[in-house]
């Protein structure tokens, strides 16, 4: 039973859905999407931070606990679900209405990299601990999710900008 626990409280269990839905969908977002043309001609500064940015905001949960009964989990659990449910929301406008006035905007196209500090800010809050004797503060999530929005925000406007305008 302890096990179970174990898992369920570990921090990379809640990205398992988002890293599945990135997965299976990324082929049905439009073509300026596509990893090839996406990354195409993407300043290093960018391309770098973005990459530190992503191994940090992935890398980090594995090694953090979960605790639902915090004092901000509540809060946490409702930024995490409701920012999640945005997120997804930005995917599935992109896929269904490519040609739409708002995936063509420079604020639908880049939804799907700036929603993404809501649920990570959430996941910094329902986080209280570390595996390891270093105690836990909220901005060792925090900080390293506005620096990789910032730069994922960054690649994705890049990108609008060469596609679209």
């Amino acid at each position: 039973m302890e096990i179970i626990k174990q898992v369920f409280t570990n921090g990379y269990v809640l990205f398992i859905p988002i890293l599945l839905w990135n997965v299976l969908l990324t082929k049905y977002l439009p073509p300026a999407y596509e990893i090839k043309s996406f990354n195409t001609d993407i300043p290093k500064l960018i391309s770098i931070g973005e990459l530190i940015g992503r191994f940090l905001i992935f890398g980090l949960p594995l090694f953090m606990k979960l605790n639902f009964t915090a004092p901000s989990g509540n809060l946490g659990l409702t930024l995490f679900i409701s920012g999640v449910l945005v997120y997804f929301c930005s995917w599935i406008a992109l896929i269904l209405f490519p040609d739409s006035i708002w995936s063509k905007s420079f604020i639908g196209f880049t939804a799907p990299a700036y929603t993404i500090i809501i649920w990570l800010t959430g996941f910094a809050l329902l986080a209280d601990s570390f595996y390891f004797k270093i105690p836990y503060n909220k901005l060792y999530y925090i900080l390293p999710a506005a620096f990789m929005t910032l730069f994922h925000f960054s690649h994705s406007l890049f990108v609008w900008f060469r596609e679209y305008r």
